[in-house]
């Protein structure tokens, strides 16, 4: 067949070695038979590690997310947790997203939108009455939302509404025996409640409609609502000294609720034009604040209600002096509440104190003639409260073009 021997002996020699190299590269690397497979896995095979990889990355995820929402719902059923007797499962989850939308990622028409389902189906089921504890509490919640979403008027009247069913028209304090409805009706009253419970839903009325009343001038109803709410916050802490509590925490916020109404009531007595009563109210808060500092001074950075509060009332020292014609005196009350917020710059309750001084200090200026200084420190508080992320930006921008206008006019 070959004309020369040796070379079909070459011939074989070089397949038999091609041979032998593709069989150690089989050995080295598999290869992938899936182009000869033409069934819907032999398609996948190229893919399938990948596949593999995804799948385990998504049940993770998957099982992360139930972790997370799990114990989301167990932190909101604990803290804030819905009446036992409230059965209803929807009525449950309406009552959890809520408190969701109240207290962890905050968001007032959501809020809103939950509580009011919760009510309806509370009424619809009747699992409670319109005047049981819950259902107030409910209600004071609703309240909340709307008046965070600007509807003052309707929560005002939900608020109202439950204020008379805890406090009669002397400002006290609707507390009994009877609970049940029958027997207070049968009894020619209204329905009771326990003094404690009848004490802590004072302050959680207080703490929504004294804002309200105080935002629209209201200052005679917002001295009630304070002055109540100051007796009831006292006298929970009383309950809780003579019982021997010792819920360190409970006493702390209930000294906090104390000096947070006081303070209130001050800013009530100075929009209304009783400059002494609120000078007398804010010097004796502003005291037992510093007093309280002396003893709670550890050293530690800690931030709470507590921090920048002794600020806040020299501000409204600063605005009751500059009320009563007392420039200098303002304005000494403005360098010590910035000696205290530029202490603790970067926590924000500080940062927003700090901007209402600077607007503050730009005011007084305005009112004493130095146009431009209040220019330069109206420029120095809208500076600020840019950076901090604080409120009170849109009133100093008024006061800015306001001023603006009238100093282009004398020029002209």
């Amino acid at each position: 067949m070959f004309s020369k021997p040796w070379r079909a002996f070459g011939i074989a020699s070089r397949s038999l070695a091609r041979r032998q190299q593709t069989a150690n590269v089989l050995r080295r690397r598999g290869i992938s038979t899936f182009h000869m497979d033409n069934s819907f896995r032999g398609k996948l095979q190229p893919y399938l590690g990948m596949i593999k990889v995804i799948s385990s990355l998504s049940g993770m995820v998957v099982i992360g997310v139930g972790v997370f929402y799990f114990a989301l719902s167990h932190h909101i059923d604990s803290k804030w947790p819905a009446d036992a007797r409230i059965t209803n499962k929807e009525t449950r989850k309406l009552l959890r997203g809520a408190a969701m939308r109240e207290f962890v990622a905050p968001n007032p028409q959501m809020a809103y939108l939950f509580l009011l389902r919760a009510l309806e189906q509370i009424y619809k089921d009747g699992e409670l009455a319109e005047d049981s504890e819950t259902v107030q509490e409910l209600e004071v919640r609703l309240a909340n939302a709307a008046g965070r979403l600007g509807e003052r008027e309707p929560a005002e009247k939900i608020l109202f509404s439950t204020w008379d069913r805890v406090v009669d028209d002397k400002d006290r304090f609707k507390v009994g025996v009877p609970k049940d409805a029958a027997a207070a009706a049968a009894a020619g009253s209204g329905r009771q409640y326990e003094e404690e419970w009848v004490l802590d839903q004072v302050c959680r009325i207080a703490d929504v409609l004294g804002p309200l009343l105080l935002g629209r001038q209201a200052h005679e109803q917002a001295i009630r609502i304070y002055g109540t709410a100051l007796r009831a916050a006292k006298g929970v802490s009383d309950r809780l000294q003579s019982t021997a509590s010792e819920e360190g925490s409970r006493m702390s916020e209930l000294e906090l609720k104390q000096i947070s109404y006081a303070t209130s009531l001050g800013e009530a007595f100075g929009m209304k034009g009783d400059l002494a009563t609120a000078k007398m109210l804010l010097g004796g808060v502003l005291h037992e604040i510093k007093e309280r500092n002396k003893l709670a001074a550890d050293g530690s950075s800690k931030v709470d209600g507590w921090t920048c509060l002794d600020a806040v009332v020299m501000l409204d020292l600063a605005q009751v002096a500059q009320k009563a014609d007392s420039v200098d005196e303002s304005k000494a009350w403005i360098a010590s509440g910035l000696q205290v917020t530029e202490q603790r710059s970067g926590v924000w309750a500080c940062d927003n104190c700090q901007s209402h001084l600077l607007y503050q200090l730009g005011a007084l200026s305005e009112q004493t003639g130095d146009k431009k200084k209040a220019m330069n420190v109206y420029a120095r508080a809208l500076e600020h409260s840019r950076t901090t992320n604080t409120g009170n930006i849109d009133r100093i921008k008024g006061s800015i073009e306001n001023l603006k206008v009238e100093m282009l006019s004398k020029v002209d």
